[in-house]
């Protein structure tokens, strides 16, 4: 929660709450209800909501319950940059800790650096746009293992660095 929150005197935005809860009740008075301090528009859940989604600044206009983007502006909201249609479906939620989830298609400009607990990265389908770089310096290799799969992709280059410690890479063609 917070506390009476209440953007700059300079800026004012337009706020809109949609289908919000509290508590398991709905939000009808987010003064009150959310400790928000400045105006909120409400909008009922399953009304059109294209005022509250498009993004203003790349919206033309709206037609029935869409947004009409102006130049540069992409997909249904109208958004200053185009969104890349995915990297794969979310992980299951039951997975456990000892399972390697996989990126499925899609293009990706960097991979960061796996934190030491990480126990493996996958890829399938998916077009690296720059060179893959893996620095490992944290790994304490003798003891952890990490299993990088990349399968059916597009490579630029890859690179997989370690400092002081053993790093065994294995190569396979798929």
């Amino acid at each position: 929660m917070t506390s009476k929150w209440s953007p700059p005197s300079d800026a004012r935005p337009t706020i809109y709450g949609v289908c919000n809860e509290a508590r398991g009740s709905p939000v009808t008075d987010y003064r009150e209800g959310l400790n928000i301090g400045v105006p909120v528009t409400v909008l009922d859940c399953g009304a059109c909501t294209v005022d509250a989604v498009c993004f203003a600044a790349r919206t033309s206009s709206i037609s029935g319950c869409e947004c009409v983007c102006a130049s540069g502006g992409y997909g249904d909201t109208c958004l200053p940059a185009a969104v890349p249609d995915g990297l794969g479906p979310l992980p299951l939620p039951d997975a456990n800790d000892t399972e390697v989830r996989c990126v499925h298609g899609g293009s990706l400009g960097f991979v960061g650096d796996p934190d030491p607990g990480v126990r493996g990265l996958c890829f399938v389908n998916v077009t690296f746009t720059a060179a893959i770089v893996l620095d490992l310096s944290y790994f304490d290799a003798p003891q952890q293992t990490l299993n990088v799969t990349l399968l059916q992709c597009v490579l630029v280059g890859l690179s997989i660095r370690g400092s002081g410690a053993r790093v065994h890479v294995n190569v396979t063609s798929s």
